[in-house]
C-alpha cells in the first residue's frame, strides 16, 4: 500500500522488450530514462478508480488503450468455460461495464485486468464475466497495452504489437468501458477498478476510441497526443496534480471537466512520470519463437501464441470454402510461405470451438482440408481460423440445406 501524503517520483521507465522462455512470454523494459511524461494516476489496489464522465456508444468495433506500470500480479483465469472467472481475482485497469444493465439482453461491456504477470481482457453481462483473451508475460515496467475489438473479435497489442487474438465473442454487442458510475451507481467503477478488482500500480494517457484502431494507429500514436477526433470518446492524461479523493481529471479531447477520482482521503496519489518515447511508425517486433498452441493452458480455444514472427501476419492465406454456401462438406484452402505449426479450428456462430481441423506441423506451400458433414450438422454461419506463426486468419461458412 502506498502512501497518499506525498508525491513521489516513480521508477524511470524505459523501453520495452519482450523475451520468450517455453510458455512465458517475459516483458522486460530495459534502456535509458526518457523525457519528462507529465503526470500518471497511481492506484492502491483497493479502492482507487477514475469515474469517467462520458458513456460508450461504440459497438462490436472499438479499441480501448493506456500506459501502465503494474505492481502487482492479477489471476490468471485459463479457462474460457468459467462464465464467473472475473469476478475474484482480478486488477482491473479498465473495469468491464455490466452489458445487460447499461444496455440490455446480448450486451456485454469489455475492459481488461492487469499485473506484473500479464494482460487478461474480460466481458461483463448478467451472470457472465468471463475472460475471453489471457497473455501471460512479466510485466516490469512501463508498458502501452491496447484491446482492439474488430467485429466481437478481441485483440491484444503490447507496445503496438499484436501479441495474441481471441474468438469471437458469444454476446451479440460488445461495447468499451469508461465508467459514469455516478449516474448508474450499481456499477461502481471505472479506469482503475471496480467491486470485482482494483488496479494496482499507476495508470496514464487512458484512451477509448469508437474504432478499431490498426497496429499503424496504435503503435505511431501511443507517444504523442492525439489530434481531435470525432471516434476520439475519452482521452486521459492524468496531467492534473494533486492527490486525494474527489481530484478533478480533465480529458485532453475537450478540455472540459469529465470525471472525477474515487478512493481514501488521501488517495490516489498523482505522480510525476518519465518514459522513454519510442520512435513513431512500425512497432517493434517481439523476440522468441512461437510455440505450439496448447488447450490446456489457453485463455481461449488452444490459439497460445507465446511470440510473433513480424512478418507472418501478411504472409499465410486462407482461402474462402469450396463450395459456400455448403451442403454436405466443404474444401479450404491454406498456403503457408515455411514449414511450421498450423492450427485450423472451426467455431459454431457463438464463437464456441467445435472441431480442430489441423493442429500440426505442416510443410510449406498450399494443403486443402475437408470438412464434412458431421462437424457441420445445422445450417447457419459457421467460422474457421488459421493460426501460424502469429498470423491469424478467420473467414466464414455457411451452411444451406
Amino acid at each position: 500500500m502506498m502512501s497518499g501524503t506525498s508525491i513521489q517520483k516513480l521508477p524511470e521507465a524505459m523501453k520495452g522488450t519482450v523475451v520468450t522462455t517455453s510458455l512465458l512470454l517475459a516483458l522486460t523494459i530495459c534502456g535509458r530514462a526518457g523525457a519528462q511524461e507529465g503526470y500518471a494516476m497511481r492506484c492502491n489496489g483497493a479502492t482507487d478508480y477514475l469515474e469517467a464522465d462520458a458513456y460508450s456508444d461504440a459497438i462490436n468495433d472499438f479499441t480501448m488503450e493506456a500506459w501502465i506500470h503494474p505492481a502487482a500480479p492479477h489471476e490468471v483465469d485459463r479457462n474460457p468455460g468459467d462464465l464467473l472467472a472475473g469476478m475474484h481475482g482480478q486488477r482491473y485497469a479498465i473495469y468491464p461495464t455490466h452489458g445487460t444493465a447499461a444496455w440490455g439482453a446480448g450486451h456485454a461491456g469489455a475492459g481488461f485486468s492487469a499485473g506484473t504477470n500479464g494482460i487478461s481482457v474480460y466481458e461483463h453481462a448478467e451472470d457472465y464475466m468471463p475472460a475471453v483473451l489471457t497473455w501471460e508475460g512479466s510485466i516490469n515496467g512501463w508498458a502501452h497495452v491496447a484491446v482492439v475489438y474488430r467485429n466481437r473479435t478481441p485483440m491484444l497489442y503490447i507496445n503496438g504489437t499484436l501479441v495474441k487474438t481471441g474468438a469471437p465473442s458469444t454476446q451479440a454487442y460488445i461495447h468499451p468501458s469508461g465508467g459514469n458510475s455516478r449516474e448508474r451507481r450499481w456499477m461502481m467503477g471505472g479506469i482503475g477498478g471496480g467491486p470485482y478488482g482494483y488496479f494496482q500500480g499507476a495508470i496514464d494517457n487512458v484512451r477509448i476510441w469508437r474504432v478499431a484502431r490498426t497496429a499503424e494507429e496504435i503503435g505511431a500514436g501511443m507517444n504523442s497526443e492525439p489530434a481531435a477526433s470525432a471516434a476520439l470518446m475519452l482521452n486521459y492524461d492524468m496531467n492534473r496534480t494533486g492527490e486525494g479523493r474527489g481530484l478533478e481529471v480533465s480529458n485532453a479531447a475537450n478540455g472540459r471537466f469529465t470525471g472525477i477520482t474515487v478512493g481514501t482521503a488521501v488517495t490516489p496519489v498523482f505522480e510525476p512520470v518519465t518514459r522513454t518515447h519510442r520512435q513513431t511508425g512500425p512497432a517493434p517486433g517481439i523476440a522468441g519463437d512461437v510455440h505450439r498452441p496448447d488447450a490446456s493452458q489457453s485463455g481461449e480455444t488452444g490459439d497460445r501464441v507465446s511470440g510473433i514472427d513480424a512478418s507472418a501476419a501478411g504472409t499465410a492465406t486462407l482461402g474462402q470454402c469450396r463450395p459456400n454456401p455448403c451442403r454436405d462438406g466443404a474444401d479450404i484452402d491454406f498456403e503457408i510461405p515455411t514449414e511450421g505449426h498450423v492450427r485450423l479450428s472451426l467455431f459454431d456462430a457463438a464463437g464456441r470451438e467445435i472441431a480442430t481441423l489441423v493442429d500440426e506441423e505442416r510443410g510449406s506451400g498450399r494443403h486443402t482440408v475437408h470438412v464434412d458433414g458431421t462437424q457441420i450438422s445445422s445450417n447457419g454461419t459457421y467460422l474457421y481460423r488459421l493460426v501460424w506463426k502469429g498470423a491469424v486468419i478467420t473467414r466464414t461458412m455457411t451452411v444451406a440445406r
